[in-house]
């Protein structure tokens, strides 16, 4: 389940977490850059994050890291990012959030990973943050549904744990 009550602020850009409205913004040239790399490989990973169900996200990656500098100034190379659903901490409100990493490959708190490899690598990150949000030029006629627009639910009260962000997925 999705338990992580947070900010209402999600994005974290100093820890390259961001949220769409980061995105739309072009304000972060190295997330403009990683978002029109191709994709590579895609891993559907269950997290555990303490919580009875896992959490579950898309982990993608591109075979063309970029490089950046982190939050205290080291470079970097970007290789992947995770593409989720979170808890947004406000009402049952959930947050598509786009976190960049540095690491191919499940992530530590993956308890189990599905990993896809594509058989050609002509879609873009960006493409794929298009389809999620029913904006990509290419979806046929009535799927262009935005899966960004999303709510959590609370299944058991007063059990704090959130449904949801496995139906994203």
């Amino acid at each position: 389940m999705c338990s992580r009550p947070k900010d209402p602020a999600m994005s974290d850009t100093e820890k390259n977490i961001f949220d769409l409205e980061d995105l739309d913004s072009q304000e972060h040239p190295h997330l403009n850059a990683f978002v029109t790399l191709p994709v590579y490989d895609v891993t559907v990973e269950f997290l555990q994050q303490g919580s009875p169900k896992p959490h579950v996200v898309f982990h993608v990656n591109s075979d063309r890291p970029i490089t950046a500098a982190d939050d205290n100034g080291n470079v970097i190379q970007i290789k992947g990012c995770l593409l989720s659903m979170d808890y947004a901490g406000v009402q049952n409100e959930g947050i598509f959030l786009i976190k960049l990493l540095t690491y191919h490959g499940p992530s530590f708190a993956a308890s189990a990973a599905f990993q896809f490899p594509l058989r050609t690598n002509r879609s873009t990150i960006l493409d794929w943050i298009n389809i999620f949000r029913g904006q990509h030029p290419r979806l046929p006629v009535g799927y262009g549904h935005d899966m960004t627009d999303f709510d959590f639910t609370l299944p058991n009260p007063p059990d704090p744990y959130f449904d949801g962000c496995r139906d994203f997925v």
